[in-house]
């Protein structure tokens, strides 16, 4: 992959966790490949601030894009590099969270039955010749 198909895979992925819990992230590109990165083809560490449930406070979770595999945990490590967890490799970043963040699949879901609920509203109110902003 270019260097600007991985930007794109990855923001895009990152829209995905934004809309299911509206975290905050950090994403860190690297001029050049270091040698913690080699074995797993990393090419980015993407750092989030979770919050999965609202009475809870937020916390970080860092994972590391490695393609053309995926993503997979991370762990920062004394050496100025990263671990990374092959064992929790998945095909897409939400994925990853839904394996291995507990709570992170249920709220996908919420938000994502909240915005079509939304969008059918929309539909019932524009079918009467009401519109509303959602």
């Amino acid at each position: 992959m270019r260097a600007e198909e991985i930007r794109q895979e990855i923001e895009a992925s990152l829209e995905d966790v934004k809309f299911a819990c509206g975290s905050e992230s950090v994403v860190t590109y690297f001029k050049s490949q270091q040698q913690w990165m080699k074995d797993y083809k990393v090419q980015a560490i993407i750092e989030l601030d979770l919050k999965i449930k609202k009475n809870e406070n937020s916390f970080k979770f860092f994972c590391a894009a490695c393609f053309p595999f995926g993503y997979a945990t991370a762990t920062p490590s004394e050496s100025k590099g990263f671990k990374v967890h092959k064992d929790s490799m998945s095909e897409s970043l939400s994925g990853l969270l839904t394996r291995q963040v507990e709570g992170f699949s249920d709220l996908f879901q919420e938000n994502v039955a909240a915005k079509l609920k939304a969008l059918a509203e929309q539909e019932e109110d524009q079918s009467c010749g009401v519109t509303s902003n959602v």
